[in-house]
């Protein structure tokens, strides 16, 4: 297998550039920062499992309030235990439950009952296919 980390060649990862890479801690995943090239798209932050070359997480950084322009994508960094991944901007630091146990932990502290289909896939595209989420609490309410 090659050491080469190849970009998809269409859509929006074609007109960017990449400002910063960061390798996670156990040294598992690459963290890879792009950026708008003269106006293109948005600035992302696409994570990849190293050994197969698979993107596993794409992460699309908010506009600030104060502007309708995305900020430009300065640096990225995994913290030391790997649980988090630190994204500098020109005006805002984030930092980012990027693992689906950390993000679906943090969901079920905040949310009263399981996501129904439609919002399910609004925040996962598909993968990993819709589930009922968690036991401990009620099913969606038809809408």
């Amino acid at each position: 297998m090659s050491n080469v980390l190849s970009p998809p060649r269409a859509g929006s990862d074609r007109n960017t550039l990449v400002i910063a890479i960061a390798f996670s801690p156990d040294g598992k995943f690459i963290a890879v920062g792009r950026s708008p090239h003269y106006g293109g798209q948005d600035n992302i932050v696409q994570i990849y499992e190293w050994s197969s070359k698979r993107e596993v997480v794409r992460i699309m950084l908010p506009l600030l309030p104060q502007s309708p322009e995305a900020p430009t994508l300065r640096g990225i960094a995994f913290s030391p235990d790997g649980k988090y991944l630190a994204t500098a901007c020109d005006a805002a630091v984030y930092l980012w439950y990027w693992r689906l146990p950390d993000i679906q932990d943090q969901v079920h502290a905040r949310v009263t009952r399981n996501l129904s289909q439609p919002e399910w896939d609004s925040y996962f595209s598909g993968d990993p296919k819709y589930q009922n989420q968690w036991a401990d609490l009620p099913e969606p309410h038809a809408k």
